[in-house]
Parts: structure tokens; sequence; C-alpha cells
């Protein structure tokens, strides 16, 4: 089946007369019945075929892709199925990646936190200075990287929230 046959199939098939269809697609009546005739549109008007019948460019550009009724249905649900999927498997990877971004950087933090100890005095009085803060937190304090340990945070939960987010996805799909 040719590209202009399943043109005017879809187009009769959902009751459109060429006008109506020049309309939708916002080409001439012309346009419609040239295409319908044989001449193959430009990929702008291809694609605006695709989406206002919901089916794919493969079953619109490829004569061998039809079904029984010469439908486009079940291609276009097929990809539109695998496209989700893709989302869905897309946004648990970049939530594992951001959460592993920020728990390695918590892990630097505490392994130069340790290396590197920190000490945190009271202002000078006298000759007598008070240990005020010592550990990670005088670290973060004393190399004013406490935006760092926040940005380190910020990942994690937002890794956690992407994953959470992802599992309800799949559980509802």
């Amino acid at each position: 089946m040719t590209f202009g046959e399943k043109l005017q199939r879809l187009r009769k098939t959902n009751g459109l007369s060429q006008e109506q269809l020049s309309e939708k697609l916002n080409v001439s009546r012309q346009a419609i019945s040239k295409w319908e005739l044989g001449t193959i549109p430009d990929m702008d008007n291809i694609l605006k075929i695709s989406r206002f019948f919901d089916c794919s460019l493969d079953y619109l550009m490829n004569n061998e892709t039809h079904d029984a009724e010469g439908k486009a249905a079940p291609v276009s649900v097929d990809v539109q199925r695998r496209d989700k999927g893709q989302n869905k498997s897309a946004l648990r990877i970049y939530a594992g990646v951001a959460a592993g971004i920020g728990a390695i950087g918590l892990l630097v933090l505490g392994i130069l936190a340790s290396v590197c100890p920190a000490i945190l005095y009271d202002p000078p009085q006298g000759e007598v200075r008070t240990i005020m803060e010592t550990g990670f937190w005088a670290f973060l304090k004393v190399h004013n990287i406490m935006w760092l340990f926040a940005l380190c945070c910020g990942f994690i939960l937002l890794g956690a929230a992407g994953l959470w987010i992802g599992s309800r996805r799949q559980r509802e799909s």
C-alpha cells in the first residue's frame, strides 16, 4: 500500500474530506489531493500527518507495513509503549546517577575531614583559646564548604525522589 493510499484510507476512515484535512494540517486542498495521487510531502508535513492520525512514520512511509484493515494503530501503539518504557528507565537511571554523585561527594568530604582534621577556636581571650568544635562540622566551617555539603545532600534527595517516583510509575503500569 503506498503513502497516498494510506493517507486516503486514514482520511476516509476518520470521516474527513480533503478540504477538512487540509484545514487541520494547515495546507491546501490541492496538496492533499497530490499526496493521495502519489506525491510524497516534505518531512514537516509527514510529521503533521503522523501526529494528526496518531500513526508511526514507519507505517506511513513503508509500503509493506500495514495490518489487514490498513490501519496504523497497532504500529503506533507499540512505538508509544516502547517510548514510555524508555522514559521510565531513563528517569531511574538519572535518579540513580544523581544519588550516586551525592553519596560519593559526602564520602569524599568525610575522608577529607578525617585526613585533614579541623579545630574551631574561640576568638583569642588573652593567652587562652577554647576549642569550640572539632570533626566533620568544623572541617566544613573552617574550609567554608557547607554549600558543598548541602549540594551533595540535595543530589541524594533528588535521586531518592526520582527513584521513588520511578518505582511508583512502574507499579502503576
